[in-house]
């Protein structure tokens, strides 16, 4: 048996009394204890640890943008009549269109951080209604990039998902599972006026869905 109580000898032989039986299951209790106690530790560190580099990221990428000479634009709140309208198409993607989708991600990132602390999650799409601007362009982050859609248009879906939405501009509204396609496909210009196809399913195809709503004046409550 193996032992610590003083005045015994440290051996490593099978426990000979019920008494010695007992005290060895006993310290192997408290030994897994402190095992299980040390992998708990490490995970909650582990976790901390992302969170944290998650919020010090938000940080400096709020830190950069206001250092910046880009403009962010205040986000529109219901009920706006703007968010009612239906958006308008771009015909040309001139500077003042590249300007204002710069400046809608620049709002975009600078909104992550309060929402990153106040709700632990990220926005992740703003169309142009949302900032007063009644243009048929929407930027995304999907896949971990950011995507700028000029008249993103859906030309196929399929499916049905329950995705659980929230909005910018309805901030004082609580999240809602709504009913999306599983799977859709849209077609877009990008900013150098070049035709693109995106293919998205769940998550990213109930994005996509939400964000092209408020192009054509619909809010994720009018679904609920």
């Amino acid at each position: 048996m193996f032992s610590l109580k003083p005045g015994n000898c440290v051996s490593f032989g099978w426990p000979k009394t019920e008494y010695q039986r007992a005290d060895f299951f006993n310290w192997g209790l408290s030994i897994n204890h402190i095992n299980m106690s040390a992998v708990w530790s490490r995970r909650g560190i582990i976790q901390a640890g992302l969170i944290g580099a998650a919020g010090l990221t938000s940080l400096l990428t709020a830190w950069i943008i206001l250092q910046s000479k880009i403009r962010r634009l205040p986000v529109v709140q219901f009920p706006d009549p703007v968010l009612r309208q239906t958006a308008q198409p771009i015909d040309t993607i001139d500077d003042n269109i590249m300007h204002l989708a710069k400046q809608m991600i620049a709002t975009l990132k600078v909104r992550a951080l309060p929402d990153f602390l106040m709700k632990a999650s990220l926005p992740r799409g703003l169309s142009a209604p949302q900032i007063g601007v009644s243009k048929r362009l929407t930027v995304c982050g999907l896949h971990g990039e950011l995507k700028v859609l000029v008249n993103p248009t859906i030309v196929e879906k399929s499916g049905s998902y329950q995705n659980r939405e929230y909005c910018l501009s309805l901030p004082t509204y609580p999240t809602h599972t709504i009913q999306r396609s599983e799977y859709i496909r849209l077609q877009y210009l990008d900013l150098q006026s070049r035709p693109q196809t995106l293919v998205a399913a769940r998550n990213s195809a109930g994005l996509l869905e939400h964000e092209i709503d408020h192009l054509n004046g619909i809010l994720y409550i009018d679904r609920v």
